[in-house]
């Protein structure tokens, strides 16, 4: 999910005279939830501010100060629905994700509905712990052309690499992910962590991304992040570093 996973993925991802009261405020880090993010970009100096809705720890709602909403539907504790809209409330991309009976993604759809444009990702669990995807393109009604594969890696349950093959199999891309011992500011929201590589990004679910190299037809970008933290343990602020100024992003986190 893009939203998720810029925070996330990139998924989403604050402290400063808020964080000491809702530090004190909190009695478990398990109850610990982010209300606010504020995100600078490097490339302009833009800022901009988003606010979290919650029902218990289940996100209802991602507000942000230009009029952008993201929009979550649960079915049960899991996520099956995610709708942004855009300053004017229409209704720009949809995604939806399908679970087994044991709480295991499925299916990924996403749609983009100005462009007519939809993927789908299906998901196999196999016996080395690995995770394979496979993508199909198409339009909003249906996503039945054959894209290509990938291989989802895990790592003390975070994802450590993801490989990326083309329809006749050939290897075209690579991330690897590490992480901090810390705590991610999205790990306690209720399913989440069944979602934490949609779309070939991770999410980071127990633990904050500190690099993520992405490696595509042979030309390595590298992303570095680097946090600030509270008491504790989860991140005050983010500055992300690497590839194109545009992705340059520093964020801190305010915390309910």
């Amino acid at each position: 999910m893009k939203k998720l996973a810029l925070a996330c993925s990139a998924f989403l991802l604050m402290l400063s005279s808020c964080s000491s009261s809702s530090d004190s405020n909190s009695s478990s880090s398990d109850d610990v939830l982010v209300s606010k993010t504020i995100e600078t970009y490097a490339l302009d100096g833009s800022v901009v501010t988003s606010d979290y809705t919650y029902s218990g720890k289940k996100l209802v709602q991602e507000t942000d100060d230009d009029g952008v909403i993201t929009k979550f539907t649960y079915t049960g504790d899991l996520i099956t629905k995610v709708e942004y809209f855009d300053d004017l409330g229409v209704l720009v991309e949809k995604e939806t994700f399908s679970y087994d009976s044991s709480s295991k993604l499925i299916s990924y759809v996403r749609l983009e509905l100005f462009n007519n444009d939809g993927i789908k990702d299906t998901f196999v669990y196999n016996s080395n712990g690995t995770v394979t995807g496979s993508r199909f393109s198409g339009d909003l009604s249906i996503q039945d052309d054959f894209y290509g594969t990938s291989i989802i890696y895990f790592t003390n349950n975070e994802v450590s690499k993801i490989e990326e093959y083309s329809d006749v199999g050939d290897l075209y891309a690579t991330r690897l992910y590490t992480y901090d011992t810390k705590v991610n500011p999205f790990k306690n929201i209720i399913g989440f962590d069944k979602i934490q590589f949609v779309d070939n990004e991770a999410l980071g679910i127990n633990h904050n991304i500190v690099t993520d190299d992405y490696t595509d037809s042979g030309l390595p970008t590298p992303y570095t992040t680097t946090y600030t933290y509270n008491a504790n343990n989860f991140p005050l602020t983010a500055v992300e570093s690497g590839g194109d100024p545009s992705d340059n992003i520093s964020t801190e986190y305010i915390y309910q």
